[in-house]
């Protein structure tokens, strides 16, 4: 028993060594980052990584503020604890296990903490040390988010500029996400962002930034949305458009009836709503009309007159024209319904032709399967008896009839008034 114990004990320390000297790294882990919220506690989680527990451990922590200098926090060992009376109840720490708790953390606790750990193995000498270093942030939970828009009175497209503010009373470190009808707003070609999101330019304001914008603050721990701010653009006018419910419309020609009366509305996209002017071109003269209606008496006017609509947009200072001709003629109710009625009857045209087409192409495949079936019916029959079978075949055929002739003959029909003779 001897030589295999003394054998087992330099195999231990080899496994040993090798474990805390191939794997420093992995002894101990700690991360590096750690945020927290203001008022609330925090812990540093600190994990051991060794598969033989050390015989001694001692660990110091230190702190250093981003304007401080570094300070001792607290020192242990695996039965033992040295505390720092400055910070006497401010951490916490439970030995061995080397996780430190910050009892109450503040914008002060806020910086780099550093933890020393020193292990002694069994059979090894010389102690392992390892150093971690951690970066603390303290954050202030953001309030909700308040938009305030410049200028604050009527945008008008194509000359005014925008401007979006969103802000916070609390929060730190807060970043900024613009919505507009639900969808993320970014950098464009007439849109700019700060470099916290926190500000949109919209240079010019145009129709297409017309929307509910919504601001969204958030930091490490949470996020607030904001009201939506309804954002309006004077614009227009455009889509300009001449529609009647009575008489014939082909392009821009209106058809009408003698004495028929006609009501012509002019529309378009506009905001504000647009005015309207109404000019009558007749061969001697011009007539001006304002309004967005214009009835006209076709009794009144000659054989053809020209009419255009003028929409102006009074906030833009933008206008838009459409021209039209109103034509008197007698089309009556029958060249009325042909009118509407010829693209049905194009449609009508082809049915019947591809009827035609099909009914034609069962006739043959008919008279092909004819032919193929008769010469098979009895077998093998000799020439003259398979002669005067096949004509009596199709006598019935020929003679329009549509009668059984013969024993096995099948039974045809005639299509139309014609007689096809084979």
């Amino acid at each position: 028993m001897e030589p295999a114990r003394s054998a087992f004990v330099p195999l231990l320390l080899c496994s040993v060594v090798s474990a805390v000297s191939g794997v420093r790294s992995a002894l101990v882990s700690i991360p590096s980052v750690v945020h927290g919220t203001c008022g609330e506690r925090l812990l540093l989680p600190v994990e051991y990584h060794f598969d033989v527990w050390p015989k001694d451990l001692q660990g110091t922590w230190y702190f250093q503020g981003d304007s401080s200098d570094m300070v001792m926090l607290v020192t242990f060992s695996s039965h033992t604890l040295i505390m720092n009376m400055v910070y006497n109840g401010s951490v916490s720490i439970h030995p061995p296990n080397a996780s430190l708790l910050i009892n109450r953390l503040d914008e002060t606790a806020e910086g780099w903490y550093r933890l020393d750990l020193n292990f002694r193995f069994p059979g090894v000498d010389s102690p392992v040390l390892e150093k971690k270093v951690v970066h603390v942030f303290a954050h202030v939970p953001v309030s909700v988010p308040v938009i305030e828009m410049s200028p604050g009175s009527e945008v008008v497209e194509d000359k005014d500029n925008v401007t979006l503010r969103c802000s916070v009373k609390t929060g730190s470190r807060a970043q900024y996400l613009w919505l507009k009808d639900g969808v993320v707003v970014g950098a464009g070609e007439r849109r700019t962002l700060s470099r916290d999101n926190g500000t949109l330019a919209i240079s010019p304001a145009t129709k297409e930034d017309i929307g509910e914008y919504v601001c969204v603050a958030r930091n490490f721990i949470g996020r607030e949305r904001s009201r939506p701010l309804p954002l309006r653009v004077f614009y227009g006018p455009y889509n300009l458009e001449v529609s009647s419910q009575q008489g014939l419309k082909t392009g821009e020609v209106f058809m009408v009836d003698p004495g028929e009366p006609v009501l012509f509305e002019c529309w378009a996209d506009s905001d504000p709503p647009n005015s309207c002017v109404w000019i009558s071109k007749s061969s001697n003269s011009s007539r001006v009309i304002t309004g967005s209606r214009f009835e006209v008496m076709s009794n009144r006017l000659a054989h053809k007159e020209d009419f255009v609509c003028r929409a102006f947009n009074n906030v833009t200072q933008k206008q838009d024209e459409t021209q039209f001709t109103l034509v008197v003629a007698s089309l009556g109710t029958g060249k009325k319904q042909e009118f509407l009625q010829a693209g049905s009857s194009v449609s009508h045209l082809a049915a019947i032709t591809v009827s035609s087409l099909v009914i034609i192409g069962c006739m043959l495949l008919v008279i092909f399967r004819k032919r193929s079936c008769c010469p098979h019916r009895g077998g093998r029959l000799p020439g003259r008896r398979l002669e005067r079978e096949c004509r009596d075949e199709f006598a019935g055929w020929k003679n329009g009839s549509g009668s059984r002739i013969s024993g096995g003959s099948r039974l045809f029909g005639v299509v139309g008034a014609e007689n096809i003779e084979i």
